[in-house]
């Protein structure tokens, strides 16, 4: 069942000690990641939308450095090659930051009338993706030589999805890639490759898929620490109009340089809507996600589930399914909006935590369109925003049964560009997990969540809340600050220091702050 979380010591605000007012990145800021910390102190990437004459925009790419003041001392900005590049994922290695960088480009489709059925139908959309390795070295504030491409390919995805996937090991030294591809026959494979953390490539794998059902979609890749096992979650669904939810599948493939196997797992009476996979410390592994029943409601997560896999022989050790109970109503309903139980989830992660347990963590999340009236004359209803509400929490024993899901509540609402202040940011170890999201300070009646209003970006009504998530899935929550006084919004970007302590950074009038405070 789902538990209420108790908001524990709310108004006893952080301790936190601020730098120095530095140069504004947020009006425009498309991305921004704390990344690095060393002798020198920490270091950021951000992307902005600036204007470059004649009515154009560019995106620019800056890295800046901080003192252990946490006072700006140095910015400058990264040259790529080309203004489509896009960071992927970045890493430390050694005295450099590594970044992956991408240029796609789409097919373009050639114009045909559609069907009202065929409109209705998930587009898949064509096109090529080259990848490449680039490196920063920090003592020196530079980029080193020049973008090294390591892949190109002809890709294709489904609308809305990614054509490929990277993932980190737990220890963060290697570095797993993962794409579909098509023979000339049209059967679908999935290409795998391992990296270390300097982008060599270790080896590669082609896995030809046998999965009956027509569609399916890459969820997840994850890799050891070693480098040695990887594995793919894939969700398989078919389009028939009576078996399109229940013949839904989840399926696992785990992967080494020489041997391969795959299991097909269907949830009783229901169907996965989203998937993690995982090793846990001891070796073993697992698929984990949320599922739905509702065959009106398809998308909508009603439960968690796990399977636990025997890391040597591979054979199923335990499976586990726990429904989400109906926790709460509020006021918000009434405005036409879902409950917390009738939205979508999306999991963010799945963590291997100390004791050999995993936690997951997923978030609440539907879009709101604008409905056209139905009569003449009438005003339409609804409005283009996409909200952001409760954080899910599901602790997985080491033996793989669910003991627990749990809720952080929070209201958001994003719309007109304030997606950088909305859902939430992680930082994490093997101990914990450390989240802070912005929420509406109105929401907050003494030790109580009282949801009356969603968050937009506000900056005077602003409760920034931090919550440590401890290893077994347990977990207390307060507040940051808010922002009657400093006017300071949360940036989601974390970074967990040396001294376990959380930097952050937010935004003060025209200018950005970093920000530093103890975890206790």
């Amino acid at each position: 069942m789902i538990s209420l979380l108790a908001i524990i010591n709310l108004n006893a605000q952080k301790d936190i000690k601020w730098g120095e007012r530095f140069y504004d990145i947020l009006d425009d800021c498309q991305a921004a990641e704390i990344v690095a910390q060393d002798n020198n102190g920490f270091y950021m990437w951000y992307c902005l939308q600036e204007y470059k004459g004649e009515g154009e925009f560019e995106l620019n790419y800056y890295v800046a450095r901080s003192d252990h003041n946490l006072n700006v001392d140095k910015i400058v900005r990264i040259e790529f090659p080309h203004p489509t590049f896009k960071i992927e994922q970045t890493w430390r290695a050694g005295d450099c930051v590594g970044f992956i960088l991408s240029r796609t480009t789409e097919d373009k489709q050639p114009p045909a009338k559609r069907t009202k059925k065929q409109k209705e139908q998930v587009v898949e959309k064509t096109g090529t993706a080259n990848l490449y390795t680039q490196f920063f070295h920090l003592r020196d504030m530079r980029l080193m030589d020049k973008p090294e491409k390591f892949k190109s390919f002809r890709y294709f995805a489904k609308e809305g999805e990614k054509p490929y996937l990277f993932n980190f090991s737990e220890n963060k030294t290697k570095l797993a890639f993962a794409f579909f591809e098509k023979d000339t026959a049209g059967a679908k494979a999935v290409q795998v490759e391992v990296f270390d953390e300097r982008m060599r490539m270790l080896w590669d794998r082609k896995h030809v898929l046998k999965i009956s059902n027509p569609e399916y979609q890459i969820h997840d890749i994850s890799v050891n620490n070693q480098g040695t096992e990887t594995l793919l979650a894939i969700r398989s669904y078919t389009t028939g109009k009576k078996v399109q939810h229940t013949d839904s599948k989840a399926h696992l493939i785990w992967l080494t340089q020489y041997e391969q196997r795959q299991y097909e797992q269907q949830i009783e009476k229901a169907w996965p809507t989203d998937i993690k996979c995982a090793f846990n410390l001891e070796g073993d592994y697992l698929m984990a996600g949320y599922y739905g029943k509702n065959a009106d409601k398809p998308k909508l997560a009603q439960g968690s589930f796990a399977y636990k896999y025997d890391q040597r022989r591979g054979y199923l050790k335990n499976s586990s399914t726990i429904d989400f109970k109906e926790y709460e109503t509020d006021e918000m309903v009434k405005e036409g909006l879902p409950k917390p139980s009738d939205q979508t989830a999306k999991i963010k992660t799945l963590v291997s935590m100390i004791g050999s347990n995993l936690v997951m963590i997923g978030e609440q999340e539907f879009k709101s369109t604008i409905i056209p009236p139905k009569r003449r004359g009438e005003e339409p209803t609804g409005e283009d925003a996409m909200y952001y509400r409760d954080i899910m929490i599901t602790n997985i024993a080491k033996n793989g049964t669910i003991t627990s899901n749990s809720y952080i509540p929070k209201r958001q609402k994003d719309f007109a560009g304030k997606e950088a202040y909305n859902s939430f940011a992680m930082a994490r170890d093997r101990y914990g997990i450390y989240i802070m999201f912005n929420d509406h300070i109105k929401n907050y009646d003494n030790n109580a969540f009282t949801p009356v209003k969603c968050y937009n970006g506000d900056k005077m009504r602003t409760q920034v809340n931090f919550v440590q998530v401890f290893s077994d899935g347990s977990y207390r929550w307060s507040k940051a600050f808010d922002t009657k006084q400093m006017k300071m919004p949360f940036f989601k970007t974390l970074y967990l220091t040396t001294t376990s302590k959380i930097l952050f950074f937010s935004r003060f009038q025209d200018h950005n702050i970093l920000g530093e405070f103890e975890i206790r």
